[in-house]
């Protein structure tokens, strides 16, 4: 049942979270409780986290655009 896929659920999961989060981040914005300024200071906080993750992770870099820095 569990084909051996683990890893590529996971990887699903966690870049599924990100966006999530990116979409929320956006919606505030549009709502009004978020500024501008608000949401790039939060897309960097995000940036700066992904970018310490393993080397590894380079599907939550591509999904913010990072590459493979």
């Amino acid at each position: 049942m569990n084909e051996g896929r683990i890893e590529e659920v996971a990887s699903y999961c966690e870049t599924d979270v990100l966006n999530t989060y990116r979409v929320w981040l956006l919606y505030e914005v549009f709502r009004g409780t978020l500024t501008v300024d608000q949401l790039d200071w939060s897309e960097g906080k995000l940036r700066d986290h992904v970018m310490k993750r393993p080397a590894n992770h380079t599907y939550l870099r591509a999904a913010l655009g990072c590459g493979l820095i």
